[in-house]
Formats: structure tokens, sequence, C-alpha cells
């Protein structure tokens, strides 16, 4: 149960930084109508899933800690790095493409450490990669 709970965190954490990025994102650039519909649709897909993390992990009955407010710190910076042209879409779109694949690698990555025997959050699981792999297919139009 441990694993679980250590794991359903990860997802967690994970999922709340990239909706901040993106959050910071469409913050700090004017980011063009069609990619804002793209993130905008990002933003509730990863509610969805911080809601399911966060359900099964209280019914773990543990407490769900928000991201600290450096790993907030620095996906502000992380997003003012990366953005090399605040008007070149395409640059957006890579860096998007490049955070959504880090993360179904070490989503991967992390699910082969555990051993997760829940079907509930290996569904969960699924679902993530499939958000993300769907936010790669979407952005891959402005890259």
């Amino acid at each position: 149960m441990e694993e679980e709970i250590e794991f359903l965190e990860y997802i967690y954490r994970t999922t709340k930084s990239n909706q901040e990025s993106i959050l910071r994102l469409l913050k700090e650039i004017d980011v063009d109508e069609n990619l804002s519909q793209i993130l905008k649709a990002q933003l509730i897909e990863y509610k969805k899933i911080l809601n399911s993390s966060k359900k099964m992990i209280e019914r773990r009955k543990e407490k769900v800690d928000d991201i600290s407010i450096l790993t907030k710190l620095a996906t502000y910076m992380g997003v003012k790095l990366n953005i090399t042209d605040k008007d070149d879409m395409s640059s957006v779109a890579k860096m998007l493409i490049q955070g959504s694949t880090v993360t179904i690698n070490q989503i991967v990555q992390k699910l082969q450490e555990y051993s997760i025997k829940s079907k509930y959050i290996h569904n969960l699981t699924n679902r993530l990669i499939a958000i993300e792999k769907n936010n790669i297919k979407n952005l891959e139009k402005f890259s």
C-alpha cells in the first residue's frame, strides 16, 4: 500500500507541475487562439487526473500534499528559460512536446520500479499517458 501511495503522489505532483507550467505559459505569452484551445483542453484533462489521484490517495487515508513553492518557482523559471521566442508558437509547442515526452518516460520508468497491483492505479496511469500522447499529437501541428 505504501508503494501505491508513493506512486499516486508522484502522479499527482507530476500532473500538478504540468498544470502549473501551462498556467504560467498562458500568463507569460500571447498564445495564438488554436494553441490556447489545446492548452485549455490539457488543463481540463489534468484537473481530472488530479482529482482522481487525490481521491485515491485520500482513500488510502493519506493527506495530499500540494507541490512545494520551490517546485512552483522551478516551473516558473523553466517556462521563462525555455521559451526562446515568445511569438514563435513552434518553440512553445516544442517545449510542451518535450515536457509531455519526459512525463511519459518518467511514468513508465516509475511504474516499472513499483509493484502496483491496483487496476485503478494502472487505469489512472494509462489515462495520463494517453493524455500526454494526445497532447504531443495536437502540439505537433505547431512544431
